[in-house]
């Protein structure tokens, strides 16, 4: 859900500019209603064989590497990939 609203970001970004202040309106709720159904459609489909697969593939590693780690590597990856979409300067005003 969070990719889904990452790509509804950027499609608003780059075409409603030109659009009357309606049509944006318009425009975000027909991308809302598109991308999110249809995550939801291919997310009931693939779900369970999907998420069976990566546990697979990550106990598979090598290297010892708890399901934690991986997800905390996951939600890392979407907190900067918003950061980008958003053009907000994470990175600026971390205190390290």
């Amino acid at each position: 859900m969070l990719l889904a609203n990452a790509a509804r970001e950027v499609l608003t970004q780059r075409l409603s500019p030109s659009l009357p202040d309606w049509g944006k309106v318009m425009l975000t709720m027909a991308l809302a209603v598109g991308l999110f159904g249809g995550v939801l459609y291919l997310l009931d489909a693939f779900t369970a064989k999907g998420v069976a697969k990566t546990h697979d593939v990550v106990r598979a590693v090598p290297v010892p590497m708890p399901m934690l780690v991986v997800h905390a590597a996951v939600f890392v990856g979407l907190f900067f990939l918003y950061a980008y979409v958003w053009r907000i300067p994470v990175l600026d005003s971390l205190p390290i």
